[in-house]
């Protein structure tokens, strides 16, 4: 059963637009912004969460705590065909809480009956990170004439009313502070979260996709992926 986990978008947000500065890194998403209802995008910034400080719900130079263990960067500018460059901060301007054990990385994961992860090695720290269907940390939100939204990222157009029917891999992007690998064991992860990702230090891309035949998630390494498509998700109260 996958497990459907609340994401807060908090109004905070609002504060960061036009706040447009970023850091330079050589780690980047690139890509193109959409929003479903053909609303211009303006912008789109990273999030990033400490799990330990959101445990119910749930940053670079600049990076704004807008909810307890809740960080976002300023926007960068989305072109008029909606394409965009947005760094990725480096190691020295990630707020500490945002590494996680690599053995506890993963929100998904908790809570689910004989079902942990396994790093190698233990005592490596990933960002820590959740998906899904309203958003997924570390992760992207935008700004168009229609509002703020959290987002989500593919490599082919997405049906924001069918995520899990979404035949492609869903984009997110983990920083290790070093080489490690991950997996989870136990019974319990068969359909429910599946992890088997190699990270190296720094900045890496990964794709969960969703097996329906099992009901699970998988998470794997997308060291080649396709130009990001980041999607605008509707907001519900």
């Amino acid at each position: 059963m996958v497990r459907h986990l609340g994401v807060v978008f908090v109004c905070s947000l609002a504060l960061l637009v036009g706040c447009t500065r970023t850091p330079p890194s050589e780690a980047a998403i690139v890509g193109t912004a959409v929003e479903p209802s053909g609303a211009p995008v303006l912008g789109v910034g990273l999030i990033l969460v400490d799990l330990a400080l959101a445990q119910t719900s749930v940053g670079t130079a600049d990076l704004i705590e807008i909810d307890p263990g809740q960080y976002a960067t300023g926007t960068v500018p989305v072109a008029a065909d909606g394409s965009f460059r947005l760094p990725l901060p480096a190691a020295s301007e990630l707020p500490e809480g945002v590494l996680s054990p690599a053995g506890d990385f993963l929100f998904n994961v908790r809570g689910v009956a004989d079902c942990d992860l396994v790093a190698d090695p233990a005592d490596a720290r990933v960002s820590g990170h959740w998906f899904d269907d309203r958003g997924t940390y570390p992760g992207l939100y935008g700004v168009s004439t229609a509002g703020l939204a959290l987002a989500l990222v593919t490599e082919t157009p997405l049906d924001p009313s069918n995520v899990y029917g979404h035949p492609g891999r869903f984009l997110v992007w983990l920083y290790a502070d070093r080489p490690v690998a991950i997996e989870t064991v136990g019974t319990g992860c068969v359909g429910n979260v599946v992890v088997d990702v190699a990270l190296t230090t720094g900045w890496n891309v990964a794709a969960w996709t969703f097996d329906a035949a099992l009901d699970q998630l998988v998470l794997a390494a997308a060291p080649n992926a396709d130009p990001a498509i980041v999607t605008l998700l509707p907001q519900t109260p």
